[in-house]
């Protein structure tokens, strides 16, 4: 038995249901299905997996799997996989916002799980989530939290500005609300150096 908790965000049963058969088989035993989108914010902060099995396509207008993995990884310390039956281009530019550990392809097999789970279950951040992020990650907004996890990987002002298409003055913006948020002072390199102290939780 495999201790850890695996949440299956996945609009087509069918699929749902042979996801949690082949998890079962490897020896994963804490399962949750979740198929209403709606539901999938507020079930994974009940849940608190340490893996998320992810469809980025669900038959929703209004969401699809990144925008709610978005969500849900502002509060919740988990990972994520996504699953996919093609290889947009889009999709998988946007997907590496959230920094996936794999992607599973559909029609997939169980052998193709079983590996893809497997390599997942060797990472350290796998077994060292699965809880609720800190109070002062769910004080910021969607543009500040990924501001300060670019902070944390030690990107310049200039280099954040590029990435996320925004100028460098509204990113300024942005860290002097962050730091004010965390009740840092305001002094250079003080965020940078609390980002990177606290990477792991961010």
């Amino acid at each position: 038995m495999i201790d850890i908790r695996v949440l299956i965000l996945e609009d087509e049963m069918v699929i749902a249901r042979d996801l949690q058969k082949i998890l079962k088989r490897i020896g994963i035993t804490e399962i949750l299905i979740v198929n209403e989108p709606d539901e999938m914010v507020d079930q994974s902060r009940s849940f608190l997996p340490h893996l998320m099995l992810c469809d980025i396509n669900l038959e929703e207008d209004k969401v699809d799997g990144i925008t709610l993995c978005q969500k849900i990884i502002r509060s919740v310390s988990t990972n994520i996989i996504f699953i996919t039956a093609n290889a947009n281009d889009n999709y998988l530019v946007r997907a590496q916002e959230v920094k996936p550990l794999n992607y599973l392809l559909k029609p997939f097999d169980e052998e193709q799980v079983a590996t893809t789970i497997a390599l997942a279950l060797s990472k350290p951040e796998v077994q060292q989530s699965g809880h609720l992020k800190k109070d002062y990650e769910q004080l910021l907004t969607e543009s500040e939290y990924n501001i300060l996890t670019l902070i944390s990987e030690n990107k310049t002002t200039t280099e954040i500005a590029s990435q996320l298409f925004i100028s460098p003055k509204t990113v300024e913006n942005h860290r002097r609300n962050i730091s004010q948020k965390l009740n840092l002072e305001a002094k250079k390199n003080t965020l940078l150096s609390w980002a990177i102290q606290h990477k792991d939780e961010i």
